[in-house]
């Protein structure tokens, strides 16, 4: 019991002596923040009919589920979506026909959404995607991600002015 209370207080010290810099502490985690890459990269290839489906429906649908500032069109397979918001995105896609017709996608979707939701992510997104012999090829580019309202660069210009 004696190794107990000692690891505890032992504890306890380390948190009261953390304390005075935790603001300084706070201000710097912020300022790692702005400095982080912000670009994610993923590729996948759809091969099943039903995923082909699904997906290309999304491309779709997408311009009116999604809740974002621009979207803009590069020719008919490349689509960006800029100031996308995760949270109010992802609310509609879960009400979305592809997701209540599909209760395996619903799940998944709604386990990434319970682990996303507290970052309130805002991000660029531009999707590519091309026909292969072997299914759907699909390129996913993420930039310009925000979570918890820092690091936007469009946030940092609108403090600058």
């Amino acid at each position: 019991m004696k190794d107990h209370f000692k690891y505890i207080l032992a504890l306890f010290a380390a948190i009261l002596f953390t304390l005075p810099s935790f603001a300084q502490k706070q201000e710097d985690y912020k300022d790692l923040l702005r400095k982080q890459p912000k670009t994610m990269h993923f590729t996948d290839t759809l091969r099943s009919p039903n995923k082909q489906k699904q997906f290309l429906r999304a491309v779709e649908l997408a311009p009116s589920v999604f809740v974002y500032d621009e979207i803009v069109w590069r020719g008919s397979s490349t689509v960006t979506v800029k100031g996308m918001r995760f949270n109010p995105s992802m609310d509609n896609t879960l009400k979305c026909e592809i997701v209540e017709n599909d209760p395996g996608l619903g799940k998944r979707l709604k386990r990434l959404n319970s682990v996303t939701r507290p970052l309130r992510g805002v991000v660029d997104l531009t999707v590519s995607y091309h026909n292969v012999p072997s299914g759907i090829a699909v390129d996913y580019l993420i930039n310009n991600i925000s979570v918890f309202g820092i690091g936007r660069s469009s946030d940092r210009k609108s403090k600058q002015k």
